[in-house]
């Protein structure tokens, strides 16, 4: 969801500026401002976020929860100024783009859950499971968008002449799908099951500790 969410919000950035704003002179604009709130999340939100709420799990919930607030101002209004545009998207991508480096906080967890729980370190197969999760995830973003496009009757280059359907749908990718993925992401992470045994992990954790430094 992650990989979807994010991969999804980014891609149709470029379609949503050219032919919902119709307004193909500001993608380079508008891209920048992703990109810099992308640089912002990483640096600044996430490990302001990890400091305030101590832990992984809750920093991701709220993330998303801002995330889907902004996702959905933009959804409905998003189009009526370029200000309001510019700022929400900034803040959506500022608190978004840190799901990508949170995602790694949670190989860990459930690397340290399977290790109380059954005793066997399985590093590398929950790393390739992860690294694969990601890589379904981009081949739906990008064949999605696509399919997605195709059948709302979208027509390549015609600004300003695409069907309400299209831009029902550009709209739709654009901040109705990421948000979804905001909704499903949070609801996973209420249920994590790792949560309720994170005293017993780090019990875990210093204990191996403990035996390393003997």
């Amino acid at each position: 969801m992650a990989s979807v969410g994010y991969g999804i919000m980014f891609s149709s950035s470029v379609y949503y500026m050219m032919y919902y704003i119709m307004r193909p002179d500001l993608i380079g604009l508008y891209m920048g401002i992703l990109s810099i709130g992308a640089m912002v999340s990483m640096m600044v939100v996430m490990p302001l976020l990890l400091k305030i709420f101590q832990t992984p799990n809750k920093a991701f919930i709220v993330s998303q929860a801002v995330t889907l607030v902004c996702y959905l101002i933009l959804f409905f209004a998003g189009s009526k100024s370029l200000p309001l545009l510019y700022v929400v998207s900034f803040i959506a991508t500022a608190f978004s783009a840190m799901e990508q480096g949170l995602i790694n906080f949670f190989v860990n967890d459930t690397i340290d859950y399977i290790q109380l729980q059954e005793d066997v370190s399985m590093n590398g197969m929950v790393s390739a499971i992860k690294g694969f999760a990601y890589k379904c995830g981009s081949t739906l973003t990008s064949s999605g968008i696509l399919a997605v496009l195709a059948a709302s009757g979208y027509i390549a280059n015609a600004i300003g002449g695409q069907p309400d359907s299209a831009m029902f749908a550009i709209n739709s990718l654009r901040f109705g799908i990421p948000a979804i993925t905001c909704v499903i992401l949070i609801v996973c992470l209420i249920f994590n099951p790792v949560e309720p045994y994170r005293e017993k992990i780090n019990a875990m954790k210093e204990k191996m500790k403990a035996i390393d430094e003997q």
